[in-house]
């Protein structure tokens, strides 16, 4: 198990409260995350125009007066509040207007929108041309409201000590201070990820997409099962060894088939496995061999800072990688013609030519 205290290490937010309300009856064109229409909700608005907290963030309550004390010191887990308008009314959320509108109660708000609603979608049904057409809205944030979630573990422990009825007697005062409760996370071992990671993680999203970590994730276990059977790693530009961990690999995953959420040789599509078999990529395998024992400087130095980012992320801030990350730079690589990635000279280029080539 793993602690981590802070997974973004961006500064938390401290809000100062303007208004409380208690909506008894979620209005329809109001949003609320999990809330549904007609159901009660606390909405807070805030002094800022932007509060910056996303759905599932904590705020603890302070400096709450006028015989709301008693929720000073509590936890609460808030939602972002959004509100339907129609996209033909073209609502200019950076106009002075729109944020002046905001002042207003919460419940002031909705009737404004309400009355547009109402316009707009008279108009539209009036078109005879709009017969089977779905009404086109769209939704606006309004950043300078959040509601309180009340059925979660944070709102039953807020409820048993007081209730809804509490938020009612707001007059002013109060801040939101945000909290990161700590998130804790379980990582596999290595024998367990390295069989068990269907569509292994690439560091290019469209690699990852196209499922090419499949052949590195298999070549990792191949280079370990050669190692276990000859005592030794792959050889550079060896081409007995590479045929050997083509076999190995081939072997590896054939083996796996059969086994739910294994890596082995399938179409993947969108990241998804689809179960279907495919041929393993020799070509790249084999190549992955010949350049075992390669190194890149300028690689060493990139794998040394994430090696080193990965061992501050142990004290619980920032989230680790999740088990693995791969990334296969496919266009260095020019081994089509021998003549140019050898004979090697002994010289402390060789694996910059072993990759690049001497033409490079």
């Amino acid at each position: 198990n793993h602690e981590i205290t802070d997974a973004t290490g961006e500064p938390t937010q401290t809000l100062a409260i303007s208004n409380v309300e208690v909506l008894d009856s979620k209005p329809k064109l109001l949003d609320v995350a999990g809330v549904k229409e007609g159901e009660q909700v606390v909405v807070v608005t805030v002094a800022q125009n932007e509060h910056g907290l996303e759905d599932g963030d904590v705020v603890v309550l302070e400096d709450l007066r006028q015989g709301m004390e008693g929720l000073n010191g509590m936890s609460v887990t808030v939602k972002r509040v959004a509100i339907a308008s129609p996209t033909a009314a073209k609502v200019d959320t950076r106009g002075v207007a729109f944020k002046t509108a905001l002042g207003l109660p919460t419940e002031s708000v909705v009737s404004n929108f309400e009355r547009q609603y109402d316009f707009y979608k008279s108009a539209f049904d009036e078109d005879e041309g709009n017969a089977n057409k779905k009404f086109p809205v769209r939704t606006i944030t309004i950043f300078n409201r959040l509601a309180f979630v009340l059925n979660d573990d944070n709102g039953k422990k807020m409820l048993e000590k007081t209730s809804v009825d509490a938020f009612r007697q707001y007059q002013s005062g109060g801040l939101l201070n945000q909290v990161r409760p700590p998130i804790y996370k379980q990582y596999k071992s290595l024998a367990e990820t390295l069989q068990g990671t269907p569509v292994p993680q690439m560091l290019r999203g469209e690699d990852w997409e196209l499922g090419k970590g499949v052949e590195v994730h298999l070549s990792i276990a191949a280079a370990l099962d050669f190692h276990e059977k000859n005592n030794r790693w792959p050889q550079l530009h060896n081409a007995d060894d590479a045929s050997q961990m083509v076999e190995i690999a081939t072997s590896i995953s054939d083996s796996r088939k059969d086994t739910e959420g294994a890596c082995w040789a399938q179409s993947i599509q969108y990241g998804f496995p689809m179960g279907e078999p495919r041929d393993v990529d020799e070509k790249r395998i084999a190549r992955y061999s010949r350049l075992f024992a390669a190194e890149l400087t300028g690689f060493c130095a990139f794998l040394g800072g994430a090696a080193a980012q990965e061992v501050i992320k142990a004290s619980g801030k920032f989230t680790p990688i999740d088990q693995w990350v791969h990334h296969d730079e496919e266009a260095l690589v020019v081994d089509e013609c021998a003549s140019n990635v050898g004979p090697l000279f002994g010289s402390r280029y060789d694996y910059q030519i072993a990759i690049m080539g001497k033409d490079f």
